[in-house]
C-alpha cells in the first residue's frame, strides 16, 4: 500500500526531479500527506509548507488530474495514487 510522489522543482536555483513511494495512510488528504512529508523531512524542514505558502506557480496533479491550490488540498487519497508537484522551469 503506497502513494507515489513525483517532484519536478527548482531547489536552490537548480532543477530537481525526484520520485519516491511513501506508505498509504487510510483517510489521509493531500494536505495531510504533504504535512507528513515535512515531518519526515523528505525535502528538508518545512519545505512543502514554505513552498505552498510562497505563492509561486505550482501544478498539483493527483492521478494526472490537476487540483487547484488550496482547494484541492482537501482531496482524499487512496492506495496507489500518484501525486505530482511541478514548478515551471523556464529560461532564456
Amino acid at each position: 500500500m503506497a502513494i507515489e510522489l513525483h517532484l519536478s522543482l527548482v531547489v536552490d536555483g537548480r532543477p530537481e526531479h525526484r520520485s519516491l513511494e511513501k506508505e498509504y495512510i487510510t483517510g489521509e488528504t493531500v494536505a495531510a500527506f504533504f504535512k507528513r512529508m515535512d515531518r519526515e523531512k523528505i525535502q528538508g524542514r518545512k519545505f512543502f509548507k514554505k513552498l505552498f505558502a510562497s505563492k509561486r506557480f505550482l501544478t498539483l496533479l493527483v492521478n494526472g488530474t490537476r487540483l487547484e491550490i488550496p482547494g484541492g488540498m482537501d482531496a482524499q487519497l487512496t492506495d496507489g495514487d500518484q501525486i505530482s508537484l511541478l514548478v515551471p522551469m523556464i529560461g532564456g
